[in-house]
């Protein structure tokens, strides 16, 4: 696995997971969703579907990203 998930985190299948990116407490990457290298998703972060994420982005804690 090229990139951290803390053992909390839920990545649900069909994800693009660059590597050196790292994924905190309670967070869930949810499917389709593409996130780059040396990105920091920090706790209890909800990541919505087909979400895209470039290199070097992060998401700081509670937050949810979602596509517009």
């Amino acid at each position: 696995m090229p990139y951290t998930a803390h053992p909390t985190a839920v990545v649900d299948e069909g994800c693009t997971i660059g590597e050196g990116t790292r994924i905190w407490h309670f967070s869930h990457i949810m499917p389709g969703c593409t996130i780059g290298e040396n990105c920091n998703i920090g706790q209890n972060v909800v990541v919505s579907p087909k979400v895209v994420l470039g290199n070097n982005e992060g998401a700081e804690q509670r937050e949810h990203l979602h596509r517009r």
